[in-house]
């Protein structure tokens, strides 16, 4: 088991852990830095040993949770997905989609979605065990262990960040109350009489972990040769998630607009929408995406060879 050495102060570049001006100070426990970013709280550790590993562990006020590992010695690609998985003092946690790599202050590394389950088990456990499986379309491939990170601290870092994620909330639901007040007041008594329609629609929030959650070309398609685009209607749920896939826009290809609703059921990040009290509701969105297989670059003709007679003096 590594020995952890320090709580890392993290400056990234990545959408993930940009910080804002108006983010208060949350200091370190058990050894671990806590962060917080806009609308999410982190905790954050280095490690020594092999690569130099650095975990951080997010959640965001809608309750996803995010963890991170980066390592130094990896080959890790940014945006591509890969088959991780996590033991906690010897149970398996399987998440719910792929995880992602990302470069993380020029680290690489794969951030994977839990839910608060994980996140429980996470601040009592006492050690983590990372796994991958390099093949997981073949059912004969297995996952293989590449880190072993120690948990200590864990319980009164993630009980830090519960405090920092109740004031995050405390705060949006100030700004609510606070907008509230005057919604009795018109936004313009000069202009159209008719009431403002209020937005109800879900919003997608890829870009927001955009070097984070990537779309693979999908599989069957790919390999098939089909292209096109397509545009589909989601219906997003109270739980962020995808209830129903409508393809409102065909590719003409009946197998790519099928699995474009699997990716994007896999891959998509969204929010459900809101009432005007700000309760969670269903929603709809529409995506339209623009399948392109890239046409591999003609390979280099060598010039033609040549014969040289010299001519003695």
């Amino acid at each position: 088991m590594r020995i952890l050495i320090k709580a890392a102060v993290l400056i990234s570049a990545s959408a993930l852990l940009s910080t804002s001006a108006s983010a208060r100070e949350w200091g370190t426990a058990g050894g671990w830095n806590v962060i917080e970013l806009g609308e999410s709280c982190a905790i954050t550790l280095e490690y020594d040993g092999k690569g130099s590993s650095e975990l951080i562990l997010m959640q965001h006020r809608d309750d996803n949770v995010f963890i991170t590992v980066a390592n130094d010695d990896w080959s890790v690609l940014d945006e591509k997905q890969y088959s991780i998985a996590y033991s906690i003092d010897g149970v398996a946690y399987n998440p719910p989609k792929m995880s992602v790599g990302t470069i993380l202050k020029y680290k690489p590394g794969f951030m994977t979605i839990y839910d608060r389950k994980f996140l429980s088990a996470f601040a009592a456990g006492s050690s983590l065990n990372v796994f991958y499986d390099k093949n997981p379309d073949d059912p004969e491939s297995q996952y293989q262990l590449i880190d072993q990170l120690s948990l200590t601290g864990t319980a009164i870092a993630v009980a830090r960040m519960d405090q920092c994620l109740q004031a995050v909330r405390r705060d949006r639901e100030a700004e609510l109350a606070e907008k509230r007040k005057f919604e009795h007041l018109p936004d313009d008594p000069f202009g159209n009489s008719e009431p403002a329609v209020q937005d109800t629609k879900a919003r997608d929030v890829s870009h927001r972990y955009s070097r984070m959650f990537g779309m693979q070309y999908p599989a069957a398609s790919k390999a098939a040769g089909l292209s096109g685009s397509v545009e589909a209607e989601l219906t997003i749920g109270l739980r962020d998630n995808v209830l129903k896939c409508k393809i409102v826009g065909s590719s003409g290809h009946e197998l790519l607009d099928k699995e474009t609703c699997e990716v994007l059921n896999r891959s998509g990040r969204y929010i459900s929408a809101l009432d005007e009290s700000g309760n969670a509701i269903e929603g709809k969105l529409i995506e339209k995406v623009r399948w392109e297989i890239s046409q591999p670059e003609p390979a280099a003709v060598p010039p033609p060879a040549m014969e040289i007679e010299l001519s003695p003096k």
